[in-house]
């Protein structure tokens, strides 16, 4: 936003300072030179022409102003919107590299880990990861952040990664849509 009002000022301040110089350099005839009373009435048109270009550049400036500040007042009420698809975000990505390291060490070792450690999994701050290993060729895994608002929930015998949310322990897992 700050950048799209310097890029603005810039342009307007540009365009004013160009109508400006090109009202003070006007072409004159000798006939006009020579005339007082038309000399006097090519001054009073010019200074009239640059006030005009001041007016309007005042008035175009306060109105950038005023949404400009509009918009700095109203955008940290988007930012816990953000911030809960990050952390979701966060929560999906290591689901995926959760399945990705048990395939990984499935491909090694024809079973599955007993814990995600033993696959060589780390997950990321504020991400908790629950690994249940049923059988050597089954498993789920639970994948939710901390501050998000979403469970996400994988199997072995499935590649669908299915999600609900925290508060709501008892409705059931939704396929997710990509």
């Amino acid at each position: 936003m700050i950048i799209f009002l310097c890029v603005f000022l810039a342009i307007f301040f540009y365009y004013v300072y160009k109508g400006y110089k090109s009202d003070t350099s006007p072409q004159r005839s000798d006939v006009a030179v020579q005339n007082k009373e038309a000399l006097s009435g090519d001054v009073k048109a010019r200074t009239s022409s640059r006030n005009k270009i001041w007016t309007v550049g005042v008035k175009v400036g306060v109105v950038v102003f005023v949404v400009a500040l509009m918009a700095a007042i109203s955008l940290p009420d988007f930012f816990p919107y953000y911030q809960m698809k990050t952390y979701n975000a966060a929560a999906l990505t290591d689901l995926r590299n959760a399945k990705t390291s048990c395939y990984a060490f499935y491909a090694a070792h024809k079973r599955y880990p007993q814990t995600l450690h033993e696959a060589g999994f780390q997950s990321a701050n504020g991400v908790q990861v629950t690994y249940e290993r049923i059988d050597d060729k089954n498993f789920i895994i639970l994948s939710q952040h901390a501050s998000g608002a979403k469970i996400y929930k994988i199997t072995s015998t499935s590649s669908r990664i299915d999600w609900r949310y925290m508060n709501a322990a008892d409705s059931p897992f939704t396929p997710l849509r990509e």
